[in-house]
């Protein structure tokens, strides 16, 4: 009892400013926090931290809201702070989901996954938003039912465990739950949503293209997806210092913002036949 009163004040007060030095992940806990907030903006953004790379969540832009955090909270972690966001009586416009393809993947089936998301999100206020296929994930990871212990939270800890990692496919279960959860936000909030591709590494190029968007009915994020894959953008390796994230990613920005312009074109002429 005392430990979730004293994270529910962590999480819900500005109080947590000062402890984010303290935790590792600090990008998720200030998301958190930004998504309760009320604020005067047409524009969200969400995303990984391909996203992040453009729209840092600790920078102010006069067009976006960011609460752009990381891939590992996955794509449950992403509809919570959409969900948060809208809670606190915000309305916004446009919602835009930046993302590298690879995001989509995820099924909280990472070593990763205990620090960044249990720890932030597996809590009381987001149980009911927990779908069987999350829980059966949560479920499988080792000491699931102590991440909110103070001093589990806090240091950058968590198991040591080799996690199934047999799903090879553009859209795990928990990503295909909480997409169709987050299409239902769009249409009960009455905001457009676009999805947007990070930019992508030539030598990705052949497995991006493999993706499909098998698993998630017809609907306004089955088309959405369709668009994201068709529009992926590809630029030389040496562009990028690993993998995923781009060397210089100013040098690129306003190439960004042209293809988020793009992406919204080309989305609201797909779509309109469903509105």
């Amino acid at each position: 009892m005392v430990t979730a009163v004293l994270f529910s004040y962590l999480c819900n007060t500005d109080t947590l400013k000062a402890y984010l030095p303290c935790f590792g992940g600090g990008e998720v806990y200030r998301a958190i926090l930004k998504s309760k907030k009320k604020v005067n903006f047409r524009k969200l953004l969400i995303g990984d931290s391909t996203a992040g790379q453009f729209f840092d969540n600790r920078d102010e832009d006069e067009d976006y809201y960011s609460l752009t955090c990381n891939q590992a909270v996955s794509i449950c972690g992403q509809f919570l702070l959409l969900d948060n966001f809208l809670k606190a009586g915000n309305r916004p416009e446009e919602v835009y989901m930046l993302f590298t393809p690879e995001s989509f993947c995820d099924n909280m089936n990472q070593t990763v996954t205990y620090h960044y998301f249990l720890k932030p999100f597996y809590r009381e206020e987001y149980q009911s938003q927990m779908t069987r296929n999350a829980i059966d994930q949560i479920r499988q990871i080792p000491f699931h039912e102590f991440s909110q212990l103070p001093f589990i939270i806090s240091p950058a800890w968590a198991p040591d465990y080799e996690p199934d990692r047999s799903i090879d496919s553009f859209l795990s279960p928990i990503s295909i739950d909480y997409l169709t959860k987050i299409d239902s936000l769009r249409s009960a909030y009455g905001f457009n949503l676009y999805l947007v591709p990070a930019f992508v590494s030539e030598s990705r190029k052949e497995r991006i293209a493999s993706y499909k968007t098998d698993g998630i009915k017809d609907s306004v994020i089955a088309r959405s997806l369709t668009t994201y894959l068709e529009n992926a953008e590809y630029l030389p390796d040496n562009c990028f210092k690993d993998d995923i994230h781009l060397q210089n990613p100013d040098d690129y920005k306003e190439m960004m913002l042209k293809e988020m312009d793009k992406i919204k074109v080309l989305t609201d002429d797909r779509q309109r036949p469903l509105k």
